[in-house]
């Protein structure tokens, strides 16, 4: 098999338990999933699984990397240019699209793990930063995430257009 074949069935595998897991959380608590329970959703064996991943805690990691991907490619415009309006607009749009998968999240308590993984994202990827930019990227990051939680939860009670007016007068850039 051409590396490229390979590289090929590994991204189909991958793909198959991530989906396999999304599925599965629709139906099961996050406790209650087994390795079992992944690999025969996913028609994959064990071993392929633990040729891709150590844990399922290493799925949703990987799942919310390509989600950030995603998010990065389209909001990365405005936020080099500086069109804050812009740039929450986009975002609140992605979430809104992907608010099931998001809720899935929510109900395995990885709330910290997406506020830690946003403060990483964003802190590693402007590369020289003071220490009062490190202070106001952390305070940008939590506002959001606050703010983006209660959206969520609330069921999106304001237009995405709202409330990336009400994040735009927050933030002072």
């Amino acid at each position: 098999m051409s590396l490229a074949s390979n590289l090929e069935t590994k991204k189909i595998t991958k793909e198959s338990i991530q989906t396999a897991l999304i599925l599965l959380l629709k139906e099961k608590k996050w406790d209650d999933i087994t390795i079992n329970n992944i690999v025969e959703k996913a028609g994959v064996s064990r071993m392929a699984y633990y040729r891709n991943y150590k844990s399922k805690d290493d799925i949703l990691t990987d799942i919310f990397d390509n989600f950030m991907t995603k998010l990065t490619e389209i909001s990365l415009p405005y936020m080099q240019t500086k069109q804050w309006y812009d740039y929450w607009k986009v975002l609140f749009d992605f979430f809104a699209e992907h608010v099931e998968s998001i809720r899935l999240l929510f109900d395995c308590n990885y709330k910290v793990f997406i506020l830690d993984y946003l403060n990483n994202f964003y802190i590693s990827s402007i590369k020289t930063l003071s220490l009062s930019d490190r202070y106001r990227i952390y305070g940008w990051v939590g506002l959001f995430f606050n703010m983006f939680v209660e959206w969520i939860e609330n069921d999106m009670p304001i237009s995405s257009e709202k409330l990336a007016q009400v994040c735009f007068e927050s933030i002072n850039f």
